[in-house]
């Protein structure tokens, strides 16, 4: 996740959302997200990474429209029920700032900056590997409670992947 190189990002991208739990795709076909997380409740959160943008960079009308189309593409193609799964687009970019243009296109999507993503990965990296020291031979039948308990507790819900994820709209 230190890696603004966009094929590394996208690679680090995928193996967090594994660590959530969620099922990972990362294409790079047309209109496809960088990266998508879908999870068993037919939740997917696509994530357009604009990381080899400079701090002082905007997002364009084209950027913006690019992420605007993912939902789509997820429906097509990840979705169980394309009218009730519930789909976010994340745009991961040093700043937040739209181009003047880009201002009427905005609406809908989600910002995170890279640093609050290497953040995100620190931890969970941090709390698998606790996870693995307090588990490690124990029978999932006989802990499966606990488990689940240590995985809420680490931030590895869907409560957590929104919060940290969805909580800071794009366009304000």
């Amino acid at each position: 996740m230190k890696d603004t190189n966009h094929i590394g990002y996208h690679e680090g991208l995928e193996a967090l959302g594994k660590c959530f739990g969620a099922t990972t795709t990362r294409s790079t076909e047309s209109g496809a997200p960088d990266v998508v997380w879908s999870f068993t409740t037919d939740l997917h959160l696509a994530f357009e990474a604009k990381t080899e943008k400079k701090q002082t960079s905007v997002l364009s009308k084209k950027d913006v429209q690019e992420a605007k189309g993912h939902p789509d593409w997820i429906q097509t193609h990840l979705s169980d029920n394309a009218e009730t799964a519930e789909i976010a687009t994340v745009i991961i970019a040093a700043s937040p700032s739209l181009h003047q243009i880009a201002l009427p296109f905005a609406g809908g999507l989600f910002y995170v900056d890279p640093p609050s993503v290497l953040k995100i990965a620190d931890k969970a990296a941090e709390n698998l590997r606790k996870l693995r020291v307090k588990f490690s031979g124990r029978d999932y039948a006989q802990a499966a409670v606990e488990f689940s308990t240590a995985m809420r507790n680490g931030g590895f819900d869907l409560g957590s992947v929104r919060k940290a994820f969805l909580s800071e709209p794009l366009k304000k």
